[in-house]
């Protein structure tokens, strides 16, 4: 209760103190207040103007998120947050498509898979869009989407097997 509260207002007055907010942390975690302490941080990266400690915030916020199943649907949207600061944040994909996997969100988890191929170099995204080919077929039932993706491998490697057989 008392110490909850007296902490989140220290967390208003220094939010980029690390004493602060490992103490909340760690008292919303013995006490269940992982909305407050979420609703705190999330009032703190949507304010931030710095792109980089935005990018901190909404990380921070996935973090604390994870640590709550209740709260699986805010660190998601947070991690999607620092994706549109930065497209390329390979900590911040990783955690996403772990999410969406967790989550059986399998259409999310395809779209974040042709995203992630996109940031690849080809011969890589290749791979990375076989993942997707597959969830779109198997998961998804899109077969549209599905042999978009097998024509993007062939593009970028022509002899793939599994491309071509699919297709």
């Amino acid at each position: 209760g008392k110490a909850f509260h007296t902490l989140r207002a220290g967390f208003r007055e220094e939010p980029a103190n690390a004493e602060i907010t490992a103490d909340l942390e760690r008292l919303a975690g013995a006490t269940g207040q992982w909305s407050d302490l979420l609703r705190d941080y999330t009032e703190q990266a949507l304010t931030q103007k710095d792109k980089d400690l935005a990018i901190a915030e909404w990380l921070r916020i996935a973090r604390v998120a994870q640590r709550d199943a209740a709260q699986a649907e805010t660190a998601v949207e947070a991690l999607r947050h620092v994706l549109r600061f930065d497209p390329s944040h390979e900590d911040a994909g990783r955690d996403l498509r772990h999410a969406l996997r967790q989550a059986k969100r399998w259409a999310e988890l395809a779209e974040a898979l042709v995203q992630q191929a996109d940031a690849q170099p080809p011969l890589e995204g290749a791979g990375t869009l076989l993942q997707a080919a597959d969830l779109y077929e198997g998961r998804v039932g899109d077969m549209d989407l599905a042999a978009e993706c097998y024509r993007r491998v062939l593009a970028a490697d022509r002899r793939n097997r599994a491309a071509q057989t699919a297709l």
